[in-house]
């Protein structure tokens, strides 16, 4: 996506897809942390009634969300 085309006010959705290259030994306690640009909005899908799902915790921030 070229965010050179998004107008302001413009809903966009990103998505993250972790996996997990060795196939020996499954990985614990991992935090997924993704930072975003200045001037765009996190949508808490915890206030408008959405479900956490896959994960332990979430933070959500101005700046970044982290999942636990």
């Amino acid at each position: 996506m070229n965010v050179k085309s998004l107008h302001q006010g413009e809903t966009f959705f990103a998505e993250a897809t972790v996996t997990n290259p060795s196939k020996v030994s499954p990985k614990h306690n991992l935090v997924l942390s993704m930072t975003i640009p200045s001037g765009w909005e996190i949508l808490n899908d915890r206030l408008t009634g959405g479900v956490d799902e896959g994960y332990d915790h979430t933070d959500i921030r101005d700046d970044r969300c982290n999942w636990f």
